[in-house]
């Protein structure tokens, strides 16, 4: 199949290894216990965020991809899904920082969340083919808000945000109106940024066949971590080292620095011996799930 992901060689891919990827961390485990959600009251109601979406952000966990692997952004901006988007049977959840995404909604941390949808509300417009998508951008501040978008995908893999029309004004007699106002034409920016948007949340779903990555589960709360076979060692080393070893009492924060330190010493983990018959470990109270990939890392 193919697919736009790449292995990266450069310096910096080990993102496990940055003080960046323990802050994303650690901002999205504080966020998957955030419940509350900002005054949704002047939003329509296809707008807002309900509580089973949080649900399934907390219960199915967003997706932190590694920096090993990287993308094509000019194909991603180009509005194309290069995988195959009908293999994928849950909602898609990708986490992100800010600094990464050019929003008007901050926070400390930024989580997208992609589920597929039979209709359109009212003033949605088709611009493609397809399967209709709901993308709701949300960002965990001391509550929770979002901003959401429909998009289709077609079988051909093309990204298309729908269009929203609202009429800008009323005049004489009640209910005449005019100035159909149109999301495409007067933000064109918006829907470039949307389309790109879900097609890097897809790529990175589906390059989850195709890569190794843990889930570690907290308190009913997952994470899914992308990663390499090095940090799949890493793993098996922070096992083997008393949390105390690395100053860090929360597990999963243990085995990030577990990693630092077994790469820094160059130790090395034969880790086919581990995996017979392996694929979760509990550390303090944290399951860690290893996944394997389907076909090549």
């Amino acid at each position: 199949m193919s697919n736009i992901f790449e292995i990266n060689t450069t310096e910096e891919s080990d993102f496990w290894s940055t003080k960046n990827f323990e802050n994303t961390l650690s901002s999205i485990l504080i966020a998957a216990f955030e419940t509350k959600i900002r005054n949704q009251k002047h939003k329509s109601a296809w707008a807002r965020l309900d509580a089973s979406i949080l649900n399934d952000v907390s219960g199915i966990g967003p997706y932190i991809p590694s920096n090993s692997r990287f993308f094509d952004a000019d194909a991603i901006s180009g509005g194309y899904v290069v995988g195959d988007i009908k293999s994928i049977s849950h909602p898609m959840i990708s986490a992100m920082t800010p600094g990464r995404l050019d929003n008007e909604l901050k926070g400390y941390a930024h989580v997208t969340y992609c589920r597929p949808v039979n209709a359109l509300p009212k003033g949605f417009v088709r611009r493609g083919g397809g399967q209709l998508f709901r993308m709701d951008f949300i960002a965990y501040d001391n509550d929770v808000e979002s901003e959401t978008s429909f998009l289709s995908v077609n079988s051909s893999g093309e990204i298309k945000c729908c269009d929203y029309l609202v009429h800008d004004q009323k005049y004489g007699s009640a209910g005449v109106k005019t100035n159909i106002l149109s999301l495409a034409q007067n933000c064109p920016s918006y829907i470039q940024d949307a389309e790109s948007l879900f097609g890097a949340v897809a790529e990175m779903t589906i390059d989850r066949h195709h890569s190794w990555c843990i889930t570690a589960e907290e308190h009913g709360a997952k994470v899914n971590l992308g990663c390499m076979l090095e940090e799949v060692k890493s793993l098996f080393y922070a096992r083997s080292l008393p949390v105390t070893e690395t100053g860090r009492k929360r597990p999963i924060i243990h085995l990030v620095e577990a990693h630092k330190r077994r790469i820094k010493s160059g130790i090395d983990i034969d880790v086919k011996s581990h995996l017979r018959g392996i694929s979760q470990i509990e550390m303090g109270g944290t399951l860690f799930t290893i996944n394997q990939p389907v076909s090549g890392a």
